[in-house]
C-alpha cells in the first residue's frame, strides 16, 4: 500500500517529534526509572561503607555527612549536565534519585542523609525552613531529637540549633528564622520553630463578618532573605500555608521577622487580601481582618 505525500509528511513529523522528545526528555526519564530500580541498593551499599567498623553513633552520623560532602555535588539547580546529556529533576527531592545523579542542594542532602541513617537503624527526620530556604535533619539520640545538618562543617553540623541565627562574626549565618517544621509519613506538619529561634505570637482574627466565608487559604511570606541577601533574593518567600475551613482565627508562633500575610478565598481563590506586618520575638500581636461588605 502506497502512502500519499500528505501521509508521509505526517509520519515524518511524528518521527521528528518522537526523536525530539526522546532526546530532550529521554535522559530525565532514564535517570528517574534507573534511580527507582537501583537507588535502594546503592543506599544499602553506602550505609555499610560509612560504618567503617565504627560503633559510636555520633561518629557514624559524621561519616554519613562526610560521604555526602565528598560524593554529592552541591547544586541548587534542578538541571544537571552529564557530558552532552542534560537531565531535569521533575520529582520532589528523593533519596534514591539523589544517590544516582549525585547532585543536589540542602533538601536533597537531608533526604539522602535520612535514608542512609535509617538504613543503619537510626530514627531520623527532615526539618524544613522554607521561608529562609534551608533544610536539615534531626536524629533521635538517647531519647531526644538532636539537630544534625550535613551541609555544615564537622564543627558545626551536630547539636548546633543556634548556628543559623548566630551572627556571621561569630561563625554563624546571621539569618532570622521564620517558621520551622517537619512532616510525618502522611504529610501532617508539626511545628518546631521554638527549638531554633525565639518566637512571637501572631493571631489573625476574622471579625465583623456579615456573610460566611469558608475555605480561606492563609499564606505567610517571610522577607528575611530579602534583608539578608538583597542582591540574591528579590521577593518574599513562602514560609507556610494553612487552610481554615471556618470563620474564626489562626494562632501562629513565628520567629521575629517582617512578613507579608496573604489570604485567598472564593471561587478559584480569586479574592485576595495582603497585609504587611513586623513581628518581634516574644511579642503578642493580633491582626484583625474584616470581611464585612460595604
Amino acid at each position: 500500500m502506497k502512502l500519499n505525500k500528505s501521509k508521509k509528511t505526517q509520519i515524518l513529523l511524528l518521527l521528528i517529534a518522537c526523536m525530539f522528545i526522546l532526546f530532550t526528555s529521554g535522559p530525565t526519564f532514564y535517570f528517574t526509572i534507573y534511580s527507582w530500580m537501583s537507588g535502594k541498593n546503592e543506599i544499602q551499599r553506602i550505609s555499610q561503607l560509612v560504618i567503617h567498623n565504627e560503633s559510636n553513633s555520633i561518629k557514624i552520623l559524621h561519616n554519613i555527612a562526610d560521604w555526602l560532602d565528598e560524593n554529592i555535588e552541591y547544586d541548587q539547580s534542578k538541571s544537571y549536565q552529564f557530558g552532552w546529556l542534560k537531565i531535569r529533576r521533575k520529582i520532589p527531592p528523593n533519596a534514591q534519585y539523589t544517590v544516582i545523579v549525585k547532585r543536589g542542594a540542602c533538601e536533597e542532602y537531608a533526604v539522602l542523609f535520612k535514608a542512609i541513617s535509617c538504613e543503619l537503624g537510626f530514627d531520623c527526620r527532615v526539618i524544613h525552613n522554607p521561608g529562609e530556604d534551608h533544610s536539615w535533619n534531626e536524629v533521635m539520640i538517647n531519647g531526644s531529637w538532636i539537630h544534625f545538618d550535613s551541609t555544615l562543617t564537622s564543627d558545626n553540623r551536630f547539636n548546633n540549633t543556634g548556628h543559623y541565627e548566630r551572627p556571621r562574626f561569630e561563625g554563624g549565618w546571621g539569618k532570622k528564622l521564620s517558621y520551622v517544621f517537619f512532616q510525618d509519613k502522611i504529610g501532617e506538619q508539626y511545628e518546631v520553630t521554638k527549638k531554633y529561634t525565639n518566637t512571637g505570637t501572631l493571631i489573625i482574627e476574622f471579625n465583623n463578618s456579615k456573610f460566611p466565608i469558608f475555605d480561606i487559604d492563609l499564606i505567610i511570606k517571610s522577607k528575611s532573605l530579602m534583608e539578608w541577601k538583597p542582591d540574591k533574593y528579590k521577593n518574599p518567600i513562602k514560609a507556610l500555608k494553612k487552610n481554615n475551613n471556618d470563620v474564626g482565627q489562626y494562632q501562629l508562633e513565628l520567629g521575629g521577622n517582617n512578613y507579608i500575610i496573604v489570604m485567598k478565598w472564593g471561587l478559584f481563590k480569586s479574592n485576595i487580601r495582603e497585609y504587611e506586618i513586623s513581628l518581634q520575638e516574644n511579642e503578642f500581636k493580633t491582626l484583625y481582618v474584616s470581611f464585612a461588605r460595604a
